[in-house]
């Protein structure tokens, strides 16, 4: 069976075992072991695993590292084990340490059954190194580092191959802890560096907060482009992905039919379509979307902020269909906050967990319009929404 398979039936049947799982005793039998066995070696074989290998430090004697991968006679990787319930912890990487300096291994994993954390001596011969050069989580296989463990098998496991892969996947593995950390909050010497390639203008702080946002932008129009190709490789290739809507013009999106909103007909509820808002009036206390998904309103600008946080989170609006324009000279949604004159929202009010923007100057009213067209845009029907008028 191929070792993704393996483990996968390993991760299978973590939710059942986990909680009986309270010493390291337990989550060896039922983890560890059979980890080791899905890379081919024997666990039961003293030529191939050595439990309790004999890893004695200066003047101390019977320490013990958990588990020896042997070849030749020789420990090559070393496996130090705790109890499933026991986050990993810079205490149990020393131990590991320690036992790492006394053997001729190369490779250490520290491991708890459900986090795997593999090291190498990669900056000084024989000095563990204090960080992984990968990490397997069995709550959450992901398929390159799958395809990297595959190179701890036995008869394909090879110590100077695998350490020149390990000291590829090292640097691999911090540059896109950089790029994902510059993805979610670009810093200012990022931007900055950015900026100089593409604007010859003076690199004020205005400018670089202006581009700040631009990057955000271009790094989740980059995301979405990449996927949209992926989609169509895999169609061209008469693969079956999972169906996205048609491309639509600019400013309307065609989504996927959404079930209509299961309700009482109680008279306090109201179809979105046929409220009009009144000026002073406090607005409704809750909104219903077609996903029966159901929200408090606290004021009439957050009835706008939750209509584009439930369309951005059903994937129902995206990057690529911004802006949204409430009339020629104003936006009521876009990525960066400035009207199409060039006048900035003021106040500037960012949709929480969206990259979206709203102008926060508005009333009940224009809330009301301007929700209504988000809606209508998308290609949702404002009839399958229900507010709740108290």
């Amino acid at each position: 069976m191929p070792l993704e398979d393996d483990l996968r039936i390993i991760a299978n049947r973590l939710p059942e075992v986990r909680n009986h799982l309270e010493t390291e005793e337990a989550t060896k039998n039922a983890l560890i072991m059979p980890f080791i066995r899905a890379l081919g070696y024997d666990v039961f074989d003293p030529t191939e695993v050595i439990p309790e290998f004999t890893a004695d430090v200066g003047n101390r004697s019977g320490e013990k590292v958990d588990y020896a991968i042997v070849h030749d006679g020789a420990p090559v990787i070393l496996f130090e084990c705790k109890a499933a319930g026991i986050p990993l912890n810079d205490q149990h990487l020393n131990q590991l340490t320690r036992y790492f300096t006394t053997t001729p291994a190369r490779i250490g994993v520290l491991t708890n059954g459900i986090s795997y954390r593999f090291y190498a001596d990669l900056v000084r011969l024989n000095m563990m190194d204090t960080k992984p050069f990968l990490e397997i989580d069995m709550e959450n296989l992901d398929d390159a580092a799958l395809s990297e463990l595959g190179k701890f098998s036995k008869g394909i496991f090879d110590v100077a191959s695998t350490l020149a892969a390990a000291s590829e996947m090292k640097y691999i593995k911090e540059i896109k802890q950089i790029l994902s950390q510059q993805l979610r909050a670009p810093d200012e010497e990022f931007v900055s560096f950015i900026t100089g390639r593409i604007y010859s203008g003076r690199r004020t702080q205005p400018v670089i907060e202006r581009f700040t946002q631009i990057t955000k932008v271009a790094f989740n129009q980059l995301i979405n482009d990449r996927v949209q190709n992926r989609l169509r490789s895999a169609i061209s290739l008469g693969e079956s992905p999972v169906e996205e809507p048609p491309a639509a013009e600019t400013g309307t999106k065609i989504q996927p039919p959404l079930a209509a909103p299961q309700f009482s007909p109680v008279s306090d509820w109201k179809r979105f379509s046929d409220f009009e808002a009144t000026l002073g009036a406090a607005p409704p206390s809750a909104i219903r979307f077609p996903t029966g998904k159901e929200e408090s309103i606290r004021n009439w600008r957050h009835l706008v902020e939750i209509t584009l946080s439930w369309l951005w989170e059903n994937q129902i609006l995206k990057l690529s269909d911004l802006p949204i324009a409430s009339s020629k000279k104003r936006y009521l949604a876009s990525a960066t906050p400035i009207h199409p004159t060039g006048r900035p929202y003021k106040p500037a009010c960012q949709v929480p967990g969206t990259p979206l923007y709203i102008d926060g100057n508005i009333n009940s009213k224009v809330s009301v319009s301007n929700a209504k067209k988000a809606l209508q845009r998308c290609g949702q029907d404002p009839a399958l929404v229900l507010l709740k008028v108290e």
